[in-house]
Formats: C-alpha cells, sequence, structure tokens
C-alpha cells in the first residue's frame, strides 16, 4: 500500500487511511492531502476530499511529561466547542474526534480547513505595505477582543482526569507563580539562566503576590500570534484603509482561562521585532474593541517575563541553539519587551 511521511511525527500515512477515516466522518471521499508550510510540530495535514477542505491533525502531545491521550484533542475540542458557541471569532468547527485506533495507532481530529493566509513566515508581513500591517494590527486586536468576551466562573483549564473544565489550585496567581519558577529552576539547571536572572525573576514574583487577585477567569489562547492565525484582506467597501479580517484563529492546546493580559505579550513582542508600529496599533485597536485586559504594573511585568521565558527556554535548547538570542542575557532582554509593553499600553488607555 503505497503512504506518504507528511511529517516526521506523523510518519506514513496511506491514502487509504486518510479516506477511511473521512468516510467514517461523514466527511466524504479522499481526493488529495498536503503538509502545510509552516508549523513546529508536524501535527497536520491538509486533505481535500469530495465534500470540502480539512485539517487533518494526529499524535496528540504528552502532558505532564508522559503519553496521555486523553489531553490534547479532547482539549482543543472542548475550547473550539465554546469559542464556537459564545464568541463571534471565527475557529475552525466542528472538531471530529476518533480515539479508537481503527485507522491510526493514536487519536486524531478532522476539522474544516479555514480560509485566509499565515503571515507568520519570515517576510510574509513585511511584505506587505505599511498601511497593511497596520490593519493587520488592528484586526488582530479586534479578533483578540472577541476572545476575551468568552469568561468562566474560575480561571483553571483542562483537567484530562475528568474530561472538562477544572479551577487551578490557589487561582490563577498560584498556577503563574507555579510556571515561573518551574521554568526559572529548568533554566539554572540547564545553565541558560544566571543567578542574577533568577533574583529579578523572583523580584517579579513578589511584587505580583501583592496585588488583588481578581474573581473568575477570561479565555486566554496563551499562543495568540500570526502563526495561530488566519487572515484576509477585504473588499474596499467604502473604507479608505485597507480592511483585513481574520478568518480562523487555530491550535486551541494552550488555551485556558486566567488573566486576559497573559495574551498581549507574545504578539506585541513579535510586533516590537518585526513591525514596530504594530505593536501599539494592535494595543489600541484591541482597547477600542472592548479588549477587557486591565493588568497592574506588577502582573503586566512578570506576564512578559514568562512569556519570554518560554521563548528563552525553547530557543537556547542545544537542538536549536537560535543564533539572535547569541550574547543576550535574559533579564536585560526581557526588561526591553516589558518596558516598551508598558509605555504601549498606557498610550493605548
Amino acid at each position: 500500500m503505497p503512504s506518504t511521511v507528511y511529517s516526521a511525527r506523523l510518519g506514513a500515512i496511506a491514502d487509504a487511511q486518510f479516506d477511511a477515516a473521512l468516510t467514517k466522518a461523514g466527511l466524504g471521499r479522499f481526493v488529495a492531502a498536503a503538509a502545510p508550510s509552516a508549523g513546529l510540530f508536524g501535527q497536520n495535514v491538509f486533505l481535500t476530499s469530495t465534500a470540502g477542505e480539512f485539517v487533518f491533525r494526529g499524535a496528540p502531545h504528552w502532558f505532564q511529561g508522559g503519553p496521555n491521550d486523553a489531553w490534547q484533542f479532547p482539549k482543543e475540542r472542548l475550547y473550539a466547542d465554546l469559542l464556537h458557541d459564545h464568541t463571534q471569532v471565527p475557529v475552525a468547527w466542528p472538531q471530529i474526534l476518533d480515539d479508537s485506533r481503527e485507522h491510526f495507532p493514536w487519536p486524531y481530529l478532522i476539522m474544516p480547513r479555514l480560509p485566509g493566509a499565515n503571515l507568520s513566515e519570515p517576510g510574509a508581513l513585511e511584505a506587505l505595505p505599511p498601511e497593511d500591517r497596520l490593519a493587520v494590527a488592528d484586526a488582530m486586536g479586534e479578533a483578540l477582543a472577541g476572545l476575551h468576551v468568552l469568561t468562566w466562573p474560575f480561571s483553571g483549564d483542562f483537567d484530562p482526569a475528568v474530561q472538562g473544565l477544572a479551577p487551578y489550585e490557589g487561582g490563577y496567581r498560584a498556577h503563574l507563580a507555579g510556571e515561573v519558577r518551574r521554568y526559572r529552576d529548568e533554566g539554572r539547571h540547564a545553565g541558560v539562566l544566571s543567578v542574577d536572572d533568577e533574583a529579578w525573576l523572583n523580584a517579579l514574583l513578589a511584587a505580583d503576590a501583592a496585588t488583588p487577585e481578581p474573581e473568575g477567569g477570561t479565555y486566554i489562547h496563551n499562543d495568540f500570534h500570526l502563526g495561530n492565525v488566519l487572515l484576509a484582506r477585504q473588499g474596499a467597501n467604502g473604507h479608505a484603509e485597507p480592511r483585513w479580517k481574520v478568518t480562523g484563529v487555530v491550535d486551541l492546546m494552550t488555551s485556558a482561562f486566567g488573566d486576559p493580559a497573559a495574551d498581549l505579550a507574545r504578539l506585541t513582542c513579535a510586533f516590537l521585532d518585526r513591525a514596530p508600529p504594530c505593536a501599539g496599533a494592535f494595543l489600541a485597536a484591541y482597547r477600542a474593541a472592548g479588549g477587557p485586559a486591565r493588568p497592574t504594573e506588577a502582573r503586566l511585568a512578570i506576564l512578559v517575563a514568562y512569556e519570554r521565558l518560554l521563548i528563552w527556554s525553547y530557543f537556547t535548547r542545544p537542538d536549536v541553539a537560535a543564533d539572535w538570542l547569541e550574547g543576550q542575557v535574559f533579564a536585560p532582554w526581557t526588561r526591553r519587551y516589558a518596558d516598551r509593553l508598558a509605555l504601549l499600553m498606557a498610550q493605548a488607555g
């Protein structure tokens, strides 16, 4: 049976396997498959069937350091249901989960393929005229405010043991502090964080611990950036300025309920690196669209530090070793982003 390797993670897959999965889901017969050009983990394959365009997502991530097929895909399906039901932001829905292992050695999802372009590829955003870049930033701000319409009675996340949402023990602050400490300790052990870096992070944690914690939780994507959003340029419709629209928010694996300000850091930092005027435009559009994030100075600082810590921990790994971090020291590198984000937040009102 001829097969194709779409990624190292998925391994060789025969057309007949895709055909069986599509037929079982009632999504037509297999026509073609292609690997996406973007994405870090190689979980996705684009499928064309006689019924339309779909995304196949397989080989789920581990949970808390070990295999757990009851985590990633049930979680993503749950958040897709919630966003579809309670917001106007487009997400791939429905997400059809098959954990029978009838046709594949692991569970998989099949979902509609959303329209639009991914502007995360190097040079894609920069190739646009300046006014289009700002319009993209506006669209991202409006979409994020739309995601943050979804709220929950508590801050928490999907628990595979109960196949539903469960609160963070101690609330969002305790969860955030625990994550920062975990990555701090791993970084010190790996030699990519210094004693001074550790002391700076400890001071940020202490400052955040002294601020009030709001009740309830707001939906947070936790990885909101151009790589996880599809965009399309809209017709003029009488607008003098270019209009862009978010046509899809994807990759819901990191979703949770907590402080909405957590979603501001990653995209703002990316814009500061790639197209600085877009950073302020994104935050202003978010605020104008009713975005609820109102972080204290201490909370904003620790959220930026945590987001940069995630980036730092990945790109300083020996098997990655990104050259753009050569010569950088974590605390001063991060502080530059935190200071600029705080200023832009103040200017956004």
